[in-house]
C-alpha cells in the first residue's frame, strides 16, 4: 500500500474511480492510501468542470507517491486567452468550439466552459444543437447534442456518413436521417442485410402495411427508390438483385432496372434495361394510376389486342407460372386474394395485409400460404382453411426431401413449421397442431439425414444447451441435451446415408449415430477429415475417418456402416502421436487405389498407420479382420520427414499387403475371386 499525496494550486474536488474522495484547498496537501493498481484520478473545479483526468498507476514497491491535480488549469486559461485574442473566432447560438488536449468542447460568449472538453469531434451550433463525437473503449461513436451538453436521441450512434445537408446515423438495426437544418431526424430505415462495404445501402421501411425495399446512400440519400419486395447487396460487377412480383431483376448504382426472363436467367444487359416491369409470361401488370391493372395474354404474346383484363390491385405480391397453371397473389381493399387462372379459375381471398405462396419447382403445386395480419403472421392451405392463427412474429417452413440418385427425382414437400411468438421457438406439424411448446430460443432446420430424407430433423436450442428434434411428431432424439451438435452429412450425388452427429459436452466433444454413442465426450477436438470411396465402392458402405485431440496428442477413428448387411465396424487409435496426415494411395493396391492412409509423427520420426484394408472390397465385412489389421502390430518408426515416407509409401503397402492378406483377384466388373 502507497501514501499518495495530493495538492492543487487552487480549490478542487477529488475523484478516484469516479467516487468523490474529498476538497483540496489551494497549496493544501491531501493523503489517501492506495493498493498497488491502477485507478481514474479527476479534479474538477466548484462548477463540476473538469481541471484534469489521468491514469494513476500505483506499482507494489511504491510507498509515496506526490500528485499536482492542477498542473493543466493554466493550459486551460491558456487555450481560453489564446481564443479571446483570436479575431476570427465565431459564436454559433452564444457557443464556440474549445480544443483542449485534442478533445472538444464548448465555451460560450462569455469565455467560459459549458460542456466540457470530452469529444473527439465536434461542430459548430446550428439553432440549438449540433454533432459530436466520442471514443468509447470498441468505438468512436456520434449524437447529437443541445446546448447545454443533453444528449438528444437518447444515446450514440454509429456514425455512416454525412454531407452538408444530411447526416446518416445507426443503431442497432436502425438507420436514421439527421438534417442539419435544425438536426432532426427526418426518416428512418431498416437493415435489410448491409455488408458495410459497398457505397450504397440495402434498406426498408414500412409503408402503409407492406415493407417496401430499395437503397440509401451514406448520407441518408434515397439513390434506389424503395419499391421493391427485396433487395441484396451490390456485387463487384456493380449490380444489384431485386425482386418485385416475386421475380428477380437488377439494378446498377444509379437505379436503372435490367430485367431477367422468363427462367430468371439474365439478359446481356444491353437487352435486358427496362423503364418499368413487364412481366414476360402471359400476365402482365400495368400501372394504372394509383392500381395495378393485371392482364392475361390469351392467345398471342405479342398482339395487344388479346389481352383480357383480370384484376385491378392495390398490391401486387407474386405472379409466375408452372406447368399446370398461372397464378398470382395481390390485395385489394385490405382483401389479400390468390387467383390461380386453371380450368376452375380458382380464387381465394383472406382478411390480410399480405400473402405468400410455397411453390416447389416448375411443375408444382401451390399447397400452403403464409398469411400477414398487423405483422403477425399465420399459416393457410389452399382451400382457404387457416391452419395456424395469424398471432405470430414469424414462421419458417421446414422443407422435406427426399434424395435420389443423382438427384434426378427428388421430391420436397413441407414438413412442419418453426413458429416465433416474442423471441420464443416451437413447432407446429403440417395440421398446425403445436408438437413442441414454444418455449425455445432457438430452432434451426437441419440437414441431418435418415433414410434418405433430410428436412425430418430440426437442431433446439434452450438455456445453453440443445438437441435434436424429430420435426413431424415433436419427438426429443437424446435423452441428454449437448453444448453443441454439428451435424455430418453424408449424402452426395450418388447415393444418400444416414447422418452422423459430433456433439459437445462440458467443453469436450463425442461422437455418435441416431441410435448409439460411439465415442464418449472426452476430447478436445474431434476433426471430420473424410468420407472415403473408391472405384469398387457399391455405394453400400459408409467410412468416416476422424482425427481425435486431446492434450496435446492426435489419434485416429475410423468408422464403417456395412448397409448391405446393416453392420458397423470401428477402428480406435488411442491420441498418443504428435502429428497424424492423411496422404493419398495412389498406386500401391491396386484396388486400393484413391484411398486414404495415415502418417503419424511420434517425437522426430514418421510411420505409416493406415493402409485401409477394411474398405478394400475384397476384405471382408468380419470384426476379427477389422480389429487384427496391422495398424499396431506392423508400425515402425523409420522415417525421419513425411517427404521420405511419402516415397517409400508404395513399397511398404506392397510389404503389408503380401505379409498380412492372402492373395486375390479383382475382375473389371469388381467381383472377387478367392
Amino acid at each position: 500500500m502507497a501514501i499518495v499525496k495530493f495538492i492543487s494550486e487552487s480549490d478542487c474536488q477529488l475523484f478516484i474511480d469516479m467516487e468523490y474522495v474529498c476538497d483540496i484547498y489551494a497549496n493544501k496537501m491531501h493523503k489517501v492510501s492506495l493498493d498497488a493498481g491502477s485507478y481514474l484520478v479527476e479534479a474538477k473545479d466548484i462548477h463540476g468542470n473538469t481541471l484534469n483526468k489521468y491514469e494513476l498507476k500505483i506499482s507494489p514497491s511504491d510507498a509515496q507517491v506526490l500528485q499536482c491535480l492542477s498542473n493543466k488549469k493554466s493550459s486551460v486559461n491558456d487555450t481560453i486567452l489564446k481564443l479571446k485574442n483570436d479575431s476570427s473566432l465565431r459564436f454559433y447560438n452564444q457557443r464556440a468550439v474549445l480544443k483542449y488536449n485534442e478533445q472538444y468542447g464548448y465555451i460560450n460568449s462569455q469565455y467560459k466552459i459549458v460542456i466540457p472538453p470530452e469529444y473527439s469531434y465536434a461542430e459548430d451550433f446550428i439553432e440549438e444543437r449540433t454533432l459530436v463525437k466520442k471514443v468509447f473503449p470498441d468505438r468512436e461513436m456520434a449524437t447529437v447534442i443541445d446546448t447545454d451538453g443533453n444528449i438528444c436521441f437518447g444515446g450514440w450512434f454509429e456514425y455512416i456518413g454525412s454531407d452538408s445537408n444530411t447526416i446518416l446515423l445507426k443503431d442497432n438495426q436502425q438507420f436514421f436521417v439527421v438534417s442539419r437544418c435544425g438536426f432532426l431526424i427526418t426518416n428512418k430505415y431498416y437493415d435489410a442485410g448491409y455488408d458495410g462495404e459497398n457505397q450504397l445501402i440495402p434498406v426498408y421501411k414500412e409503408i402503409g402495411v407492406d415493407d417496401m425495399y430499395g437503397f440509401i446512400d451514406k448520407m441518408g440519400n434515397e439513390i434506389v427508390p424503395l419499391i421493391y419486395d427485396n433487395v441484396w447487396n451490390f456485387d463487384e460487377s456493380g449490380y444489384a438483385k431485386v425482386k418485385r412480383f416475386g421475380h428477380i431483376h437488377e439494378v446498377d448504382y444509379s437505379g436503372n432496372l435490367y430485367k431477367y426472363n422468363h427462367s430468371n436467367e439474365m439478359l446481356t444487359r444491353e437487352e435486358s434495361l427496362v423503364k418499368g416491369f413487364n412481366y414476360d409470361g402471359n400476365i402482365m401488370p400495368y400501372k394504372k394510376g394509383a392500381l395495378w391493372l393485371v392482364e392475361k395474354v390469351e392467345e398471342e404474346w405479342s398482339t395487344h389486342s388479346n389481352r383480357v383484363a383480370l384484376h385491378e390491385c392495390d398490391k401486387i405480391f407474386d405472379i409466375d407460372s408452372t406447368l399446370h397453371y398461372c397464378w398470382m397473389t395481390f390485395r385489394r381493399g385490405g382483401i389479400c386474394i390468390l387467383a390461380i387462372f386453371d380450368e376452375k379459375k380458382t380464387c381465394v381471398a383472406f382478411d390480410a395485409d399480405s400473402i405468400k405462396p410455397f411453390l416447389f419447382g416448375d411443375e408444382g403445386f401451390i399447397d400452403y400460404l403464409i398469411i400477414k395480419k398487423n405483422r403477425k403472421l399465420g399459416v393457410a392451405y389452399v382451400n382457404g382453411n387457416i391452419i395456424v392463427p395469424m398471432e405470430f412474429d414469424s414462421i419458417t417452413p421446414i422443407i422435406r426431401q427426399e434424395h435420389t440418385f443423382m438427384g434426378s427425382e427428388d421430391t420436397f414437400e413441407i414438413n412442419g413449421f418453426i413458429i416465433n411468438r416474442g423471441n420464443k421457438y416451437g413447432i407446429t406439424n403440417i395440421l398446425g397442431e403445436i408438437v413442441l411448446p414454444i418455449e425455445y430460443e432457438e430452432i434451426t432446420p437441419s440437414e441431418a439425414m435418415e433414410r434418405n430424407y433430410t428436412g425430418d430433423y430440426a437442431i433446439i436450442r434452450k438455456n445453453g444447451r440443445c438437441s435434436l428434434v424429430y420435426v413431424p411428431t415433436g419427438r426429443i432424439m437424446f435423452q441428454s441435451s449437448f453444448e453443441d451438435i454439428i451435424v455430418k452429412d453424408t449424402s452426395n450425388e450418388y447415393d444418400s446415408r444416414d447422418s452422423t452427429f459430433l456433439i459437445k459436452e462440458n467443453g469436450k466433444y463425442g461422437f455418435l449415430t441416431f441410435n448409439k454413442r460411439l465415442l464418449d465426450s472426452i476430447y478436445d477436438e474431434i476433426i471430420f477429415e473424410c468420407e472415403c470411396k473408391s472405384f469398387f465402392d457399391y455405394n453400400d458402405r459408409l467410412y468416416y475417418i476422424f482425427t481425435l485431440h486431446k492434450d496435446g496428442k492426435i489419434g485416429i477413428y475410423e468408422y464403417l456402416y456395412d448397409y448391405s448387411d446393416r453392420e458397423e465396424y470401428s477402428f480406435y487409435v488411442e491420441p498418443i502421436y504428435d502429428e497424424c496426415i492423411l496422404l493419398y494411395n495412389r498406386f500401391a493396391v491396386v484396388n486400393q487405389r484413391g484411398m486414404y492412409y495415415v502418417a503419424v509423427r511420434r517425437n522426430d520420426k514418421w510411420g505409416i498407420l493406415d493402409i485401409e484394408p477394411a474398405y478394400a472390397t475384397y476384405f471382408p465385412s468380419s470384426s476379427c479382420y477389422w480389429r487384427d489389421r496391422p495398424n499396431l502390430v506392423d508400425l515402425e518408426f523409420k522415417y525421419f520427414s513425411i517427404e521420405e515416407l511419402k516415397q517409400d509409401a508404395d513399397e511398404e503397402f506392397e510389404r503389408r499387403f503380401h505379409k498380412y492378406y492372402r492373395e486375390h483377384i479383382v475382375g473389371p466388373t469388381g467381383v472377387i475371386t478367392w
